[in-house]
């Protein structure tokens, strides 16, 4: 199943590129609460990954190495 949605996560990145859209996946999250605020039915059903996708932000983000 992680094979899986490493797949559609790949895929979503890729029409998110063709689409002129951003794209990230989030995984490490509480399945428990996000299946109670979306209404899942956990006995058959449990997220494994949270897709953002919307517009590109402007400009490019860099990750602060001076912290480390």
């Amino acid at each position: 199943m992680n094979a899986e949605a490493g797949i559609l996560a790949q895929r979503a990145y890729i029409a998110a590129s063709a689409y002129s859209l951003g794209c990230g996946v989030l995984l490490g999250f509480d399945a428990h609460k996000v299946s109670n605020i979306v209404g899942l039915d956990e006995s058959i059903e449990s997220p494994l990954l949270l897709f953002l996708i919307g517009q590109k932000l402007s400009g490019t983000t860099k990750f602060d190495f001076s912290f480390f």
